[in-house]
């Protein structure tokens, strides 16, 4: 029997499903002179590579990342839309910040759940979460950290692999 796989629905899961993941602390890349680092500080920069895992699992981009901007281009090359609005499923970049990055500017990505909602890597624990789509909101009312692209996959004209179940 053959099936193809239901990629929207499958990816939809895998992001709620990660919620509480640590697996996305240490990526490792070696030198010109042979030296390793851990690239993503225990987790601290790993907002860009957790997103870039799951796109790549589904082929929306077409290489692994380890930056959110590498992302992003990978994303615009590959069919990504910028949008105005968030819909379930859509990744979100927000503006850079130091406050979150104890000290360095970093921009941060992570993925639209609704509801007013994101799923993305906490810096302080290295952790995947679910919080606030603009982490909240200052007593004038502006959001903690403004979204400054919205980007969306057609998953309507995305072709799905085929698989043979047994």
């Amino acid at each position: 029997m053959s099936m193809s796989i239901d990629v929207n629905t499958s990816y939809l899961a895998i992001i709620r499903d990660s919620i509480g993941s640590r697996m996305f602390r240490h990526l490792y890349a070696i030198a010109e002179d042979g030296t390793r680092k851990e690239i993503l500080q225990n987790g601290r920069l790993a907002c860009a590579y957790y997103v870039a895992f799951i796109l790549y699992h589904f082929q929306l981009v077409a290489s692994p990342h380890a930056t959110v901007e590498s992302t992003v281009k990978d994303m615009e090359e590959h069919g990504w839309s910028v949008v105005d609005t968030p819909e379930v499923g859509d990744v979100l970049v927000w503006e850079a910040s130091v406050e979150h990055v104890e000290d360095e500017s970093h921009t941060h990505i992570g993925f639209y759940v609704g509801d007013e909602r994101a799923v993305s890597n906490q810096s302080s624990t290295g952790e995947i979460v679910e919080h606030d789509w603009t982490f909240g909101v200052d007593n004038e009312g502006e959001p903690n950290r403004k979204v400054t692209k919205i980007l969306r996959y057609n998953f309507v004209i995305a072709r799905s692999p085929t698989t043979k179940q047994s």
